[in-house]
Protein backbone atom coordinates (compact mmCIF):
# COMPACT_ATOMS: atom_id res chain seq x y z
CA UNK A 1 0.00 0.00 0.00
CA UNK A 2 2.10 2.98 -0.91
CA UNK A 3 0.59 5.58 1.40
CA UNK A 4 -1.91 3.82 4.12
CA UNK A 5 -0.65 2.36 6.62
CA UNK A 6 -2.98 -0.55 7.52
CA UNK A 7 -3.28 -3.03 10.14
CA UNK A 8 -2.93 -6.98 8.59
CA UNK A 9 -5.65 -9.21 9.68
CA UNK A 10 -5.42 -12.07 8.02
CA UNK A 11 -3.78 -13.48 4.75
CA UNK A 12 -5.06 -16.89 2.89
CA UNK A 13 -4.78 -18.36 -0.46
CA UNK A 14 -7.62 -16.10 -2.17
CA UNK A 15 -7.66 -12.50 0.23
CA UNK A 16 -5.79 -10.73 2.38
CA UNK A 17 -7.27 -8.63 5.19
CA UNK A 18 -6.19 -5.47 6.61
CA UNK A 19 -7.55 -3.33 8.84
CA UNK A 20 -7.47 0.75 10.25
CA UNK A 21 -9.73 3.03 12.25
CA UNK A 22 -12.05 5.62 10.43
CA UNK A 23 -10.72 8.53 12.47
CA UNK A 24 -6.86 7.61 10.41
CA UNK A 25 -8.35 7.41 6.92
CA UNK A 26 -10.58 9.41 4.76
CA UNK A 27 -12.90 6.93 3.03
CA UNK A 28 -12.10 8.81 -0.44
CA UNK A 29 -8.41 8.58 0.46
CA UNK A 30 -8.87 4.58 1.54
CA UNK A 31 -11.18 3.86 -1.74
CA UNK A 32 -8.52 5.79 -4.29
CA UNK A 33 -5.65 4.66 -2.58
CA UNK A 34 -6.92 0.92 -2.83
CA UNK A 35 -8.04 1.36 -6.46
CA UNK A 36 -4.57 3.03 -7.26
CA UNK A 37 -2.36 0.27 -5.59
CA UNK A 38 -4.59 -3.00 -6.47
CA UNK A 39 -6.67 -2.17 -9.07
CA UNK A 40 -10.75 -1.23 -9.00
CA UNK A 41 -12.82 -4.49 -8.23
CA UNK A 42 -9.86 -6.00 -6.26
CA UNK A 43 -10.69 -4.72 -3.16
CA UNK A 44 -14.12 -4.65 -0.42
CA UNK A 45 -14.10 -2.05 2.32
CA UNK A 46 -16.67 -2.85 5.10
CA UNK A 47 -17.52 -0.61 7.82
CA UNK A 48 -18.49 -1.77 11.53
CA UNK A 49 -18.44 0.12 14.55
CA UNK A 50 -16.02 2.61 13.29
CA UNK A 51 -13.64 0.05 11.57
CA UNK A 52 -12.81 -0.65 8.20
CA UNK A 53 -12.37 -3.68 7.13
CA UNK A 54 -10.50 -4.50 4.14
CA UNK A 55 -10.58 -7.44 1.68
CA UNK A 56 -7.92 -7.56 -1.03
CA UNK A 57 -8.22 -10.04 -4.06
CA UNK A 58 -4.49 -11.97 -3.25
CA UNK A 59 -5.14 -14.08 -6.59
CA UNK A 60 -3.24 -12.50 -9.46
CA UNK A 61 -5.00 -11.83 -12.74
CA UNK A 62 -3.38 -11.15 -15.96
CA UNK A 63 -4.61 -7.59 -17.22
CA UNK A 64 -7.26 -7.67 -14.02
CA UNK A 65 -9.58 -9.91 -16.19
CA UNK A 66 -10.61 -13.00 -14.47
CA UNK A 67 -11.35 -15.70 -16.11
CA UNK A 68 -14.87 -17.48 -15.10
CA UNK A 69 -15.94 -20.58 -16.91
CA UNK A 70 -19.07 -22.73 -16.48
CA UNK A 71 -19.13 -26.23 -15.68
CA UNK A 72 -21.56 -29.05 -17.09
CA UNK A 73 -24.55 -28.05 -15.14
CA UNK A 74 -23.93 -24.31 -15.29
CA UNK A 75 -22.30 -23.40 -12.43
CA UNK A 76 -19.34 -20.37 -12.48
CA UNK A 77 -15.88 -22.18 -11.87
CA UNK A 78 -12.48 -19.93 -11.48
CA UNK A 79 -14.41 -17.06 -9.81
CA UNK A 80 -13.02 -15.65 -6.44
CA UNK A 81 -14.78 -13.73 -4.15
CA UNK A 82 -13.40 -10.71 -2.54
CA UNK A 83 -14.79 -11.14 0.90
CA UNK A 84 -15.10 -14.51 3.19
CA UNK A 85 -17.67 -16.77 2.34
CA UNK A 86 -19.34 -16.57 6.07
CA UNK A 87 -20.61 -14.44 8.41
CA UNK A 88 -18.65 -16.61 10.54
CA UNK A 89 -15.51 -15.47 9.06
CA UNK A 90 -16.44 -12.18 8.54
CA UNK A 91 -17.04 -11.38 12.50
CA UNK A 92 -13.99 -13.49 12.93
CA UNK A 93 -12.06 -11.02 11.02
CA UNK A 94 -14.01 -8.22 13.25
CA UNK A 95 -12.79 -9.57 16.36
CA UNK A 96 -9.39 -9.95 15.22
CA UNK A 97 -9.11 -6.37 13.77
CA UNK A 98 -10.18 -5.02 16.98
CA UNK A 99 -7.73 -6.30 18.68
CA UNK A 100 -5.06 -5.57 16.62
CA UNK A 101 -6.13 -1.71 17.02
CA UNK A 102 -6.56 -2.13 20.38
CA UNK A 103 -3.23 -3.35 20.75
CA UNK A 104 -1.67 -0.70 18.26
CA UNK A 105 -3.59 2.00 20.39
CA UNK A 106 -5.44 3.45 16.63
CA UNK A 107 -9.13 1.72 18.34
CA UNK A 108 -11.02 4.94 20.07
CA UNK A 109 -13.96 3.18 22.04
Amino acid sequence: MSELRLHRVRQDVSVTVYTEHTDHIHPRVLSENLAKDVGTGRFRVSLRKDIYIIYINAEKHEGDIKQVTLSDDGEEQGRSTIEPPTYEQRLEDFKRAEKILCASGSSHK
